[in-house]
């Protein structure tokens, strides 16, 4: 019987378990070569012929001539060269490729029924020609014809050939004629046995074995193996056609990482990402949106979009931004209204619009949307998912580095402007390391000490320029506040010692050191000074001058202090003789101007009193009395002083007094009334017309004390904002 079988690239195991599963379905052995002449799988022997070629095992001859005409069936009957059984062998091409199956049973298996039918015919024919030989001797030649026939169909028919028709007419209704007919019907059998084989061999499942009695097991497992091995071929042709999309599926995702392998932009990223899911998906129209801080979404990149749509989405508002919110695809059919892809010459509608989430596990990086004229199939949706992921991680990569672009920029951006700020700096800058060395320096501090600023760098300060006082004596470094700031932790102010230069000189510096903490540990510190020669000798130039000013002005209080009492004697004397000279009998005009002279006296001598009270001042001498007095009489003074000048003016002048005032209070009226004539005469020099009100509230009260706001108002041109701010 000839067997086929067709198959694809598979693992051995898959393949050598098909094969034991046919050989136990089945009855066959089989053998699998494959187009390089290697044995790549059998059912005969425990995997010794396994990967071996045909020159290497002991069917090298039989297999060698299947081989070598593999383009074509073969068919023999040859006995194995393991077991010196005879077998019949066949051979077919596999229609999938260019190997070659051969199937083995053994002669016995294939030619028992017939062997059996041909002993017990042959056994009948013999005993009747025994029995009768002597009778029937007259018709010998024709039985040995008959025979002779039968013997060369069978001999043909145990070889195994079938290339000739065996049909013997022979109508004889003896047991040969019986026999003969047998002969046809089992040539028959063969025949459409071979048929269907051939068929079968071919990848022709179509055809099928009549059934010639109930009982006719033959047909029946021919029948099932055809259909078996049609069932395997399909399920291998579909299993080669699957195998061939994921190939095609894995091939076009090896491509697009290939083409993001190494991009460090997310532009670039998201536009090499759509161009590939365009092309795989056949997409007319598609974009690709990137998620931003704080969850918004930009589009990038677009293929064929419509325009004037929208470039952010929100999470939660539309397709894209609901599909970022959720975090898993959205596949919708638009109606005919709400979505149309723009061609040159027309516009349609697409059959699905497919929003896909860029996750990289909880990680959103961005969002893409397809408009598709056809719905998603699973080999589709599958590489999407795959595809999207592998784009999601570009981006996220693109964006990590694109970080790390922008905070290195910004470092060295920040160190560059740092380093500007230092050397526009006039003062000097260094920093410490914890051991005491240079860390840094700018511009300033290089030039006061008279470095370069990269010979700094590394060196002991206090060994360089901090290693002797003033006076030459050595500063121990163990007492030197620039390493005491990061040992204390300390900011430390100094100021009046001195910094030596690289030539041996020294100048006056103010200092402070300020400690550098990291991680709440202190990591040195920074020391800021500045050159203070200029200052020392401007203070020395300053404590001149202001002792001399000092003694200057010493002298003019003095000299004011002796006028005034030199000027106040004469000044009482006009007081008293005026007030002696009122006591007596004088006429109107005289008592005027008594009147007059009297007070003008007071109103000098009360300047006199403020130029003596000035010098006090100046001298740090001026005292406030507390006596008790009248603030009435005080109000009246004030009256009687300012009320000539008012009147000459014609100024209305008020006194307002407020009732819940005490009247008998303790303190300096000296003083206040002073202070109130100063106010008011000011007010009477800058008022043309209208009035002077002079007035006394009540601001608060206790048991011992008083406040008293007192307050000269007047209808002047007032101040200035900049004349107040003088005040």
């Amino acid at each position: 019987r000839l067997r086929g079988i067709g198959g694809v690239d598979r693992a051995l195991n898959d393949i050598e378990q098909f094969l034991n599963e046919i050989r136990r379905r089945d009855g066959v052995e089989l053998f699998l070569i494959s187009s390089r002449g290697r044995l790549i799988a059998s059912t005969v022997g425990e995997g010794e012929l396994k990967t071996k070629e045909i020159a290497e095992t002991p069917y090298r001859e039989l297999f060698g001539r299947f081989y070598t005409e593999r383009s074509e069936r073969g068919f023999t009957l040859a006995a194995d060269p393991n077991d010196g059984i005879r077998y019949y062998f066949a051979s077919a091409p596999v229609p999938t490729g260019e190997w070659l199956v051969i199937l083995r049973e053994a002669e016995q298996d294939v030619l028992g029924p017939i062997r059996a039918d041909l002993v017990m015919t042959t056994s009948v024919a013999l005993a009747g020609l025994l029995a009768v030989v002597g009778l029937v001797w007259w018709f010998a030649s024709a039985l040995t014809r008959r025979i002779g026939n039968a013997a060369w169909a069978a001999k043909r028919l145990a070889s195994g050939d079938l290339s000739h028709a065996y049909t013997q007419e022979d109508r004889s209704p003896d047991e040969i004629g019986g026999m003969f007919r047998a002969f046809n019907t089992v040539f028959d059998s063969y025949r459409q046995v071979n048929r269907v084989c051939e068929a079968i061999a071919e990848g022709d499942f179509s055809q099928r074995l009549e059934r010639r009695s109930d009982r006719d097991t033959l047909a029946d497992a021919i029948n099932l193996m055809s259909e078996k091995r049609r069932e395997a071929e399909e399920a291998l042709n579909r299993q080669s056609r699957e195998a061939e999309a994921r190939a095609g599926t894995e091939a076009e995702l090896s491509e697009l990482n290939s083409k993001l392998l190494g991009e460090l932009n997310v532009e670039r990223v998201a536009d090499k990402g759509l161009s590939a899911i365009v092309a795989f998906m056949g997409a007319p129209v598609a974009a690709l949106f990137v998620a931003q801080e704080g969850g918004r979404l930009r589009r990038v990149t677009s293929h064929a979009y419509p325009p004037g749509t929208p470039k952010f989405f929100e999470p939660g508002v539309g397709s894209v931004g609901e599909v970022a919110r959720q975090r898993r695809p959205l596949i919708q059919a638009p109606g005919k209204t709400t979505a149309r892809i723009l061609f040159g010459f027309a516009d349609t509608v697409p059959e699905a619009v497919v929003t896909y989430p860029l996750l990289v596990g909880e990680f959103l990086a961005g969002v893409v949307e397809l408009g598709l004229f056809r719905p998603l199939d699973e080999r589709q949706h599958a590489w999407l998912a795959k595809a999207s992921e592998t784009i999601a991680v570009s981006i996220r990569l693109a964006r990590q580095s694109e970080e790390r672009e922008r905070a290195q920029h910004d470092v060295q951006t920040a160190k560059e402007r740092s380093q500007l700020i230092l050397d526009s700096a006039g003062e000097g800058i260094f920093g410490l390391d914890k051991e005491g060395q240079v860390t840094f320096s700018n511009q300033s501090a290089s030039a006061m000490l008279g470095y370069e600023v990269d010979e700094l760098l590394g060196v002991s300060m206090h060994q360089a320029v901090h290693y002797a006082h003033a006076d030459g004596t050595v500063y121990d470094e163990a007492d030197c506040p620039m390493r005491a700031a990061f040992r204390d932790a300390e900011v430390h102010q100094v100021d009046g010692e001195v910094l030596w230069r690289k030539d041996g000189t020294a100048f006056p510096v103010e200092y402070s050191a300020t400690p550098i903490f990291h991680d709440q540990q202190t990591a040195g510190a920074v020391v800021v000074f500045r050159d203070i020669t200029e200052r020392k000798r401007t203070e020395t130039e300053l404590n001149n001058a202001r002792q001399a000013a000092e003694e200057a002005n010493q002298a003019k209080s003095d000299f004011l202090a002796n006028m005034s009492h030199e000027i106040r004697t004469p000044m009482n004397a006009i007081i008293g003789l005026s007030h002696l000279a009122l006591g007596t009998e004088l006429s109107r005009k005289q008592r005027d101007y008594l009147t007059k002279i009297q007070c003008s006296a007071n109103n000098l001598l009360g300047i006199i009193n403020d130029i003596l009270d000035f010098s006090k001042i100046e001298a740090g001498k001026l005292d406030m009395e507390a006596v008790d007095f009248d603030l009435a009489e005080v109000l009246d003074t004030l009256a009687n002083v300012i009320g000539v000048k008012s009147g000459e003016k014609g100024l209305e002048l008020i006194m307002d007094l407020d009732p819940e005032v005490p009247l008998g209070l303790n303190g300096d009226p000296l003083r206040l009334n002073q202070v109130l004539i100063n106010f008011a005469n000011n007010a009477i020099k800058f008022t043309e017309e209208g009035e002077i009100t002079v007035s006394a509230r009540l601001v608060q009260r206790s048991h011992e004390a008083v406040t008293v706001r007192f307050a000269v108002q007047d209808t002047g041109i007032g101040m200035t904002a900049e004349q107040q701010g003088r005040l």
